[in-house]
């Protein structure tokens, strides 16, 4: 099936190749009678590339109970209760995750009654293949263990990295190991997205979402056109709908719409531009944008006096907002880089160019901006300062910060709290009007490696109605100027500071339990925990 899929260029993620490959496990099905003859198929659907599609012929009803074990030299053993998927009663259908990729594994497949008695078993001596994308390492290094705490029930999946592995993502157990790899079309795999305990949505291309069932096999294909998904996309409270931070593609600005896409029909529409949101913000940057690139030109002519427009060599290295050909580039004036929702209608954003938080309301009909947490320097003669929210204490505000969530403790009535990771860094490309007043402990560095330098998990609680918010937690992280983020997960909290590709799990305190160092060839854009329990498995024993 494979060499189908590639010998004609096909995509795994495409609703008649899966049908396709649907029919042909179906045909190999029917050539297996009893669970004595079972059907085992490595990544028949192409996503989960270390995975085991298994299927057990049970027509006496006999089996009460799998699991399998795998056990490799450089990794402890892992007990599954997979979870069965079969629609018909006489057969077990899964998926077993969880071979250390490169690696000689033994794989025990153990098969019982309903009373716990063994009816027989499957071992199997597998050479898993290796993961696709170059120079990575397939175990993380810990850095720090407190040995004091457990690390909760989950994997770690990492989500893109340079342009040639991008499309790679890769879950992680509680000991650094690789246990699976998923693979794209081709985009940034950027979040994960339960549906329900057996659905996951996820970005498979820039303009292409899919919807992944337990079996790792893709069940539904959403399609955008001229919108690419970039960064984050969250799913709403009812799971019939996600909102999608796009790019219309026939635009000359990126990064700055919001798309709103109906899980149940496939249709998407443009919800939110926020060029029609903030436009005496977004009309000055522009103008500085195009005034940009006539200086540009300018000081090319200046630095080339025998030639004329028609001469000019674009490629020059003194060209920045003219791309090769001349145009000007897109402009990324406000770049939205995170995005979630709560009351099904209300918005977070985060705008790493202006190192604002920015809370919409009623987005299905008249937009509402109820609040912006940011620099007063940044709003101010916008008309848009009379939303900033007063901050209740003193304490350094954020500077490009990343993954905004709400927290579903006391959301009503306007009073909550927003979790995020603070990367600390300060920069504000597009404007050239500004002057701001930086705290002393906000870096300016790109560096990651820069010495004396944080990036902070923070916890601010936000009061609508009296327009204020304080920090109410607040931890230091290894410093990462941009990507990375912050998660919280079964009450711990999970950053990973993506310049330096370091993962830490903290306890509720902020407390460091362990603290993990991942090799891959440039950065990691998120990191977040997934609890694949009824997803892929019941239980690990």
């Amino acid at each position: 099936m494979t060499a189908q899929v590639q010998a004609l260029d096909l995509s795994y993620y495409d609703e008649e190749v899966q049908a396709s490959i649907s029919d042909q496990i179906k045909s190999l099905q029917n050539k297996h009678k009893s669970y004595e003859d079972g059907l085992f198929i490595m990544n028949p659907f192409g996503t989960f590339t270390q995975s085991i599609y298994t299927y057990l012929p049970d027509p006496d009803q006999d089996i009460g109970k799998v699991t399998y074990t795998i056990e490799s030299e450089s990794s402890d053993s892992l007990t599954f209760q997979p979870v069965n998927y079969s629609q018909d009663p006489s057969a077990y259908e899964f998926t077993m995750i969880g071979l250390v990729p490169n690696e000689a594994n033994q794989l025990t497949v153990n098969l019982y009654d309903i009373d716990n008695n063994k009816l027989t078993d499957y071992q199997f001596q597998i050479s898993a293949p290796d993961i696709q994308a170059t120079d990575y390492e397939t175990k993380m290094e810990v850095l720090y263990d407190s040995g004091r705490e457990e690390l909760t029930d989950g994997f770690y999946a990492s989500m893109g990295s340079d342009q040639y592995n991008a499309k790679f993502s890769y879950l992680y157990d509680n000991n650094g190991i690789i246990r699976s790899e998923l693979v794209s079309d081709g985009a940034r795999l950027e979040n994960y997205q339960f549906l329900d305990k057996h659905h996951l949505l996820v970005r498979v291309s820039n303009g292409k979402l899919a919807v992944l069932n337990g079996l790792g096999q893709p069940v539904r294909i959403y399609e955008l056109p001229n919108y690419s998904v970039h960064h984050d996309f969250i799913v709403n409270e009812k799971k019939d709908a996600a909102f999608l931070l796009t790019t219309n593609d026939q635009t000359d600005t990126i990064e700055d719409t919001i798309t709103y896409l109906d899980l149940r029909t496939g249709e998407s529409q443009k919800l939110i531009d926020l060029k029609a949101i903030f436009p005496n913000y977004f009309q000055p940057v522009m103008a500085t944008h195009q005034n940009r690139a006539q200086n540009e030109i300018a000081s090319y002519l200046a630095a080339h006096p025998d030639q004329d427009y028609s001469d000019i060599d674009y490629t020059d290295d003194g060209f920045n907002v003219l791309d090769e050909e001349g145009n000007l580039t897109n402009l990324d004036w406000i770049h939205i880089n995170a995005i979630d929702v709560i009351n099904g209608d209300e918005l977070i954003l985060s705008s790493r160019e202006t190192s604002s938080l920015i809370k919409l309301s009623n987005v299905f009909d008249q937009v509402t901006v109820d609040y912006i947490i940011g620099p007063e320097a940044v709003w101010a003669g916008t008309g848009y300062e009379y939303y900033l929210l007063t901050p209740d204490s003193d304490f350094k505000p954020t500077g490009g910060q990343h993954s905004v969530r709400f927290q579903s403790n006391a959301i009503n009535d306007g009073f909550y709290n927003l979790t995020l990771f603070d990367n600390n860094y300060w920069r504000l490309g597009t404007r050239d009007d500004l002057v701001i007043d930086l705290p002393q402990e906000m870096s300016e560095e790109f560096d990651p490696e820069v010495l004396d330098a944080y990036s902070y998990f923070y916890n601010l609680q936000v009061d609508e109605a009296s327009g204020t918010y304080d920090l109410v937690q607040a931890f230091p992280v290894p410093y990462s100027s941009i990507v990375s983020s912050a998660q919280v997960y079964k009450g711990n909290y999970i950053t990973t500071s993506g310049m330096t590709n370091i993962l830490g799990e903290y306890n509720p305190q902020g407390d460091l339990i362990r603290q993990f160092q991942f090799f891959v060839p440039r950065w990691t854009y998120r990191l977040v925990k997934l609890d694949l329990q009824d997803f892929f498995y019941e239980n690990i024993l």
